[in-house]
């Protein structure tokens, strides 16, 4: 994609279309290594830094799944969830936080995330809940 800071990755094999995956997140080195997860997996990954950048995406591209960051300076993604989840109801959003509290976890799912996970990521098991919540 020519935006700056959306940086597709993984493009799947030849004439099959992978499902993509947008990553929000603030942590540069952490949106690569998800990024480089789903690749592995066989998915299209993109990543951006904020929140800000994702409507136009979303518009742009068609996602399966969105994995965001709850904790991100200046932004609010328990809304940003609910916003996504009124506009583009077809996409599975997976809410990320770098520490495990039931309560952020039941406010992700309250505003529309379909999974929750911490940042203390096992890649196996952020893609089967990925895969999981994209259905």
């Amino acid at each position: 994609m020519g935006r700056a800071g959306a940086k597709p990755s993984g493009l799947g094999s030849p004439g099959v279309v992978a499902p993509a995956i947008l990553i929000v997140d603030d942590d540069e080195a952490f949106r690569c290594f998800l990024s480089d997860v789903c690749r592995g997996a066989g998915l299209v990954a993109v990543h951006v830094g904020s929140l800000v950048e994702v409507p136009a995406l979303l518009a742009e591209q068609e996602f399966a799944s969105v994995l965001v960051q709850l904790w991100m300076p200046g932004a609010d993604a328990l809304a940003f969830i609910r916003a996504v989840r009124e506009r583009w109801p077809g996409v599975a959003i997976v809410a990320m936080t770098p520490f495990a509290s039931l309560e952020a976890a039941q406010r992700a799912l309250a505003a529309g995330a379909c999974e929750y996970l911490t940042k203390a990521i096992d890649p196996e098991d952020m893609l089967r809940r990925i895969r999981r919540a994209m259905g």
